[in-house]
């Protein structure tokens, strides 16, 4: 098996830095991931279904906190060209954000 290189002269600062601050971010995203796994969880399983009724809501969808749903979802399932469920769902969230965005205005009561 061949050697690796050698590198060359000392590891700069900038590369360092770098590296140090990517160790730090991802650190920080898994302690938020971490947060995040059961509120989604909680939000698709069991809060989104009793707002907005289980036809559409449940373990099998998206978030409604996750920007996919403001796109075009074309995934054949089942021999559909789309997600029956996907225009329901989009019209939830657009729902669920306009309650959210008059909630932030009156001081996100308790």
């Amino acid at each position: 098996m061949p050697r690796p290189p050698e590198r060359v002269g000392a590891i700069a600062d900038e590369l360092l830095k770098s590296f140090d601050r990517a160790l730090e971010l991802r650190a920080n995203i898994a302690k938020l991931e971490d947060e995040l796994a059961p509120l989604e969880k909680r939000l698709v399983w069991t809060l989104m279904p009793a707002a907005f009724g289980p036809e559409h809501w449940g373990p099998h969808s998206p978030s409604p906190a996750d920007s996919v749903l403001e796109g075009v979802r074309h995934a054949p399932i089942g021999g559909r060209e789309e997600d029956v469920d996907w225009p329901f769902q989009k019209a939830d969230v657009k729902v669920l954000r306009a309650a959210w965005n008059e909630w932030k205005k009156r001081g996100k009561a308790a």
